[in-house]
């Protein structure tokens, strides 16, 4: 459990671990986590310029089958 200040409490509930073997346990214990927080990184998206963002879409392409009548203005 960690309290507010960040600090970690590891509480031995069965057996009895010698200095080595609880070290060995936070060695393992921080090597997983650091490993975890590496791969937790989310990926930076790419920004989008100005010119994007203000940019409008094409027009759609001009209908030649309706030729030069009044429909096609």
């Amino acid at each position: 459990m960690a309290d507010p200040d960040g600090v970690v409490r590891v509480d031995l509930v069965r057996g009895h671990a010698d200095d080595d073997e609880l070290a060995a346990v936070v060695a393992v214990a921080t090597a997983a986590y650091l490993q975890e927080t590496r791969a937790a990184v989310a990926e930076e998206q790419p920004r989008r310029s100005a010119w994007q963002i203000t940019a409008t879409a094409p027009r759609a392409p001009l209908r030649r089958d309706l030729g030069w009548s009044a429909h096609s203005l």
